[in-house]
């Protein structure tokens, strides 16, 4: 029994990955995001409001599991919603728990678990359709390196029009 279930398991974990893969091949017009920190998840929740097709690429899985969580409307609402009642709490413990793939089939947005900076990520996430990239990540040289790998590949690839928007965390380097 444990044979089936492991490779029932595997099946749909397959299934639900060729799905994404083929969510992400068929985006254009869409905006890559590096990172999945607090200002990553803010420029998400953005683009999602205004029905913009987003991709979000972060190798950590913990910050991935955290992004895709805040693309939730429920999970905010019980999260903040009572923010100033405490008394009307509501406990996301069980949210916070859903694994990788319950949380995209509950939010419906294409990721890449894959370092942001690589040229074979962006490319995966489909840089030569993309409109924009926003480079959120955890420090300046790593969004100047995501910068200049997407303008680089942007050229390469026929997409000149690309927009570049890079976060940069200390003063002198802005």
């Amino acid at each position: 029994a444990a044979v089936v279930i492991r490779w029932e398991h595997d099946r749909r974990r397959r299934h639900i990955q060729e799905q994404r893969m083929d969510t992400i091949a068929n985006l254009n017009n869409h905006i890559i995001v590096c990172g999945g920190g607090a200002i990553s998840r803010k420029a998400m929740f953005f683009f999602r409001r205004d029905n913009q097709p987003i991709i979000l690429v972060e190798q950590d899985e913990d910050k991935l599991r955290r992004a895709l969580l805040y693309l939730d409307v429920e999970y905010l609402q019980k999260k903040f919603g009572h923010y100033f009642d405490i008394t009307q709490a509501v406990d996301v413990t069980e949210d916070e728990q859903l694994s990788l793939e319950e949380l995209t089939e509950r939010v419906d947005a294409p990721y890449l678990m894959a370092d942001p900076t690589d040229d074979s990520t962006l490319i995966a996430a489909g840089i030569p359709r993309a409109k924009g990239v926003v480079a959120a990540l955890d420090s300046d040289e790593l969004n100047l390196f995501a910068v200049i790998s997407a303008r680089a590949l942007a050229t390469q690839m026929n997409n000149p029009d690309l927009r570049v928007l890079a976060l940069v965390h200390d003063d002198k380097n802005g």
